[in-house]
């Protein structure tokens, strides 16, 4: 599938990202033209995660997780993205509190 997947920072796509640009609104949002003009498909919002651990917010608004449906032995694999990178198999302790998404195949 191709298509773009432009960061939005405080609701405006390509918008300087520094640290003290890390807003609720930041995210990704994956559209079907090359052009970044198509018809948005999915919206996914960069809320961090909360460490397994001690349960700490961390990366709000920096970065985006979301859980698969896979597993590999004591990890879950996951899609991970920030400003600059796509992450789309990655693996992470499964006590991590990742975001969930509805999604039908």
């Amino acid at each position: 599938m191709t298509g773009t997947f432009p960061y939005y920072s405080d609701g405006v796509p390509g918008e300087k990202y520094t640290n003290g640009n890390f807003k609720a609104t930041n995210g990704r949002l994956y559209k079907v033209s090359t052009s970044g003009a198509g018809t948005p498909l999915a919206w996914y919002p960069a809320p961090g995660y909360h460490d397994g651990g001690g349960g700490a917010l961390y990366n709000v608004g920096n970065h985006g997780f979301s859980w698969s449906s896979r597993v590999s032995g004591t990890y879950g694999m996951h899609l991970v993205f920030n400003v600059t990178e796509l992450y789309p198999s990655s693996a992470g302790y499964r006590a991590y509190g990742f975001q969930l998404r509805c999604l039908s195949e």
